[in-house]
């Protein structure tokens, strides 16, 4: 029989790595809370929680006034929606380098 004509061997097999792949990656996102905006009482928690374990030597070297962190805090929150993102991973490291980016326009904004 020519090469030309002769059914494929390989036709209608499944991808079983595919496969497993696209399951496990279905059942994962599925498990995952999905992000979605924080009510106000979660924001005052999640700010509460941003105070109290990040550091904001760099803030408090620019004023040293309680209010004005907390105003700021709320600001970082309000600008990048860091609740509604970070508030079920609270991941410090990524939250410190973008409270830091934020400062850097915060400054240029309020203290030309």
């Amino acid at each position: 029989m020519p090469k030309s004509i002769e059914p494929n061997k390989f036709e209608g097999q499944v991808n079983i790595v595919g496969l497993a792949f696209a399951a496990f990656k279905l059942i994962k996102s599925s498990t995952k809370p999905k992000p979605e905006k924080a009510n106000y009482f979660q924001k005052i928690e999640f700010q509460n929680k941003m105070k109290q374990e990040l550091d904001f030597s760099f803030f408090k070297k620019f004023s040293q006034d309680e209010y004005e962190l907390e105003t700021f805090i709320a600001y970082c929150d309000e600008v990048k929606d860091l609740s509604k993102i970070y508030r079920y991973n609270f991941n410090k490291s990524k939250l410190q380098e973008e409270i830091e980016t934020i400062f850097k326009s915060y400054q240029k904004k309020f203290n030309p």
